[in-house]
């Protein structure tokens, strides 16, 4: 008998398949597909090829051949199918047997109905109950008009009623005395109203912009999604969709068997009225985006009628009606809600056997933080995900140039926006927060022993002790080492009094500059102002877009090694000639905060309005201040 080659892609194990069919007796045939290694393939890529590809090509003769051999050996063979195969696969075929009796020929349209029902069974539902006590205490909010919402300083506020000045009765049917844009006026009063158009995502696509972080410390899960946003916007088009008065946000759970790990599409359904907020109006995860159109005023008149006091009728009175049009992009607190919903069920990577409680607190699960962002890719893109890599920016040969996995990436950034690459990059950065503690430790230590860099510091000494004593004692401990100083009072203090002796002192020594840097990045509660933030450690940013200046000759990204396999890039001579060319000053990268606030601003210049949190660092100050850069490759 041919032996079955487990390494074809699945046409070719299927025409493998339909070979032996037509060509082989009953009894070869069904000796050869209920081998347990046999069984456990077909059936894998059976549930794959058609959750993947949503088709169903040649697959019902195979479910035909299924159906043809007797019932106590199919039951036999089906034993050794992990659950979550065994429970599509074997419904699949016995509806099959069921609908397609012997010798009829496979009916694609019952199957494809059939495959509907089976593959419900990986269909997560988000209740109401996914947060229990946001629930308690608040309401939720229904994503259609006339119940928009905006954000206003982090928190939910419900758009106005239109005003009425004074006792002003505004009717619906009030005759329009002036169609055009109409200035305001000091004699006329004014009505304000608001209509909505609600949408996945505004007119341009979904973007990075779009990702606004909530009080979640999901930042590992939403810089990815900001930059597939911004990197690969399809792939968000392809993961939400709107069906009728749902939501339907398509992830990829991993399954693993016998060393064996393979992917399988899971959706999450959710209905309209999904966010839950407490009794102050804080929405819980991330934030709606609601963009405001420009003012359209119309003169107006009041319809005017009888005075009930006076028994007189009385004229209209003329107003200003202005109208702003919201739009909202709902797209990325409805995925993020989903995702909840999924890591409460499945773990954070999608690849742990579900929970016996699926109405667990899934916000909770996901709200802690992780460092294992960059696998999260995985999960958002299913079979088009090739591998996530997480690396240190610098080469510890030359500290001032990437290193040469970095540098291939770069590379690949910067071609791939052109659109000829054949795979895309979906990178994030992110800051060590250790790595800032030791550096702090070793500045503050040397500034106490030489008053050199800054003149007339005695006075900083008691603080700048304090602060290398407690930094000392978490700066080896676990992530959540430095949570422990939030609270500190001693050391919030001892950050703030060296914040506000050194902030005016900046551009006085480069010792000043750099720890107000530095202390910016721990980002301590009450430490510091808010308004002059730099980089955040225990914090993820999306990398947008990059500049590379290149004197010499430009490498070719290597697109095809796997450096998880441990293998070196076909490109590394090249890449170590044109290194020295590189200049990281004159080069940039682009980043997205993805709390839609916070870009660096220690010069004050931003204001609130103007701070959306997406900037652009020179490579220089870039390799000088993140620490590890984490990155997916997936195919076009």
């Amino acid at each position: 008998m041919e032996a079955f080659e487990p390494h074809l892609p699945v046409a070719a194990k299927t025409a493998d398949v339909i070979r032996l069919i037509e060509t082989k007796s009953q009894e070869e045939v069904e000796a050869f597909i209920l081998q347990p290694a046999v069984t456990q393939k077909l059936a894998e890529e059976v549930v794959l090829h058609f959750a993947a590809e949503d088709h169903l090509g040649d697959w019902p003769t195979v479910l035909r051949a299924w159906a043809d051999c007797s019932k106590e050996r199919r039951k036999a063979a089906l034993r050794i199918l992990p659950n979550e195969v065994k429970t599509v696969f074997k419904d699949l075929v016995e509806e099959y047997v069921k609908q397609n009796p012997e010798d009829s020929d496979p009916d694609h349209d019952d199957l494809a109905i059939t495959y509907e029902v089976a593959i419900a069974y990986y269909r997560l539902m988000v209740h109401g109950d996914l947060d229990e006590a946001a629930n308690a205490t608040g309401k939720s909010l229904v994503l259609g008009p006339p119940n928009v919402y905006a954000t206003l300083q982090g928190a939910m506020a419900k758009v106005p009623m239109p005003e009425k000045p004074g006792d002003l009765y505004v009717h619906h049917l009030d005759p329009v005395l002036d169609e055009s844009d109409d200035a305001p006026r000091a004699d006329l009063p004014e009505v304000v109203t608001l209509t909505a158009k609600n949408k996945l995502w505004l007119q341009g696509g979904p973007s990075a912009d779009d990702v606004c972080q909530g009080e979640l410390g999901d930042c590992y899960f939403l810089a990815p999604l900001g930059a597939i946003a911004h990197h690969d916007p399809a792939n968000i088009k392809r993961m939400v969709k709107k069906s009728d008065d749902r939501y339907v946000v398509t992830f990829t759970r991993t399954i693993r068997h016998q060393n064996r790990a393979y992917r399988i599409p899971q959706q999450v359904e959710l209905p309209s009225a999904i966010f839950a907020h407490n009794d102050q109006g804080v929405l819980l995860g991330a934030r709606v985006r609601v963009q405001r159109g420009d003012p359209v005023r119309r003169r107006l008149k009041t319809m005017g009628g009888m005075n009930d006091q006076t028994g007189q009728y009385e004229d209209g009175i003329e107003y200003l009606q202005t109208t702003y049009e919201l739009k909202t992009a709902l797209w990325a607190p409805i995925v993020e809600r989903a995702y909840a919903a999924l890591a409460g069920t499945y773990g954070l990577l999608a690849d742990q056997p579900p929970v016996s409680d699926t109405a667990n607190n899934g916000y909770a699960e996901i709200g802690q933080g992780s460092s294992s962002g960059y696998a999260v890719l995985g999960c958002l893109y299913g079979n088009r995900f090739r591998y996530s890599r997480s690396i240190e920016v610098t080469d510890p040969a030359a500290a001032d140039k990437p290193g040469a996995e970095l540098f291939n990436l770069l590379l690949m950034i910067n071609d791939q926006a052109k659109g000829t690459s054949p795979c895309l990059a979906i990178p994030t950065a992110s800051v060590s927060w250790r790595n800032v503690s030791k550096e702090l430790i070793s500045l503050c230590t040397q500034q106490l022993h030489s008053h050199d860099g800054l003149r007339d510091a005695a006075d900083l000494d008691p603080h700048l002790g304090v602060l290398v004593k407690k930094l000392a004692e978490t700066a080896d401990g676990e992530d959540d080492a430095l949570k422990a100083l939030d609270s500190d009072n001693e050391y919030r203090m001892a950050c703030t009094e060296i914040m506000n002796a050194v902030m005016s002192r900046r551009l006085e020594a480069p010792w000043a500059e750099r720890v107000v840097k530095l202390l910016s990045a721990l980002a301590l509660p009450g430490s510091m102002r808010a308004d002059r933030p730099y980089l955040y450690a225990r914090h993820a940013y999306a990398i947008a877009d990059v500049d590379l200046q290149l004197f010499g000759r430009w490498p070719v990204p290597d697109y095809e090694t796997n450096p998880v396999l441990g293998t070196p890039f076909g490109n590394l001579a090249e890449m170590a000639a044109a290194l020295p060319t590189l200049d990281t000053h004159a080069s940039t990268i682009s980043l997205v905060n993805p709390h839609h606030k916070n870009a660096p601003n220690l010069n004050g210049r931003l204001t609130p309005e103007t701070d959306t949190g997406t900037f652009r660092l020179s490579l220089a100050e870039f390799l000088d201040f993140f620490h590890s850069v984490d990155y997916g490759v997936v195919d076009r």
